[in-house]
């Protein structure tokens, strides 16, 4: 039942959250969050190595 409950309030904080910001879901959000970040440090790496040379 605890588990239950938790699930149910992580689903419910999830559409609170996309109503508030008036956003739709995105199935796909997590996999291009981890993409973006992905961008983002190699584009970091990238300019450490520049600064450094």
């Amino acid at each position: 039942m605890i588990a239950l409950v938790a699930v149910e309030r992580k689903l419910l904080v999830l559409m609170y959250s996309l109503w508030k910001n008036e956003m739709d879901y995105d199935m796909e959000y997590e996999q291009k969050k981890t993409a973006r970040t992905e961008v983002l440090a190699a584009q970091d790496r990238s300019k450490i190595i520049l600064t450094s040379s």
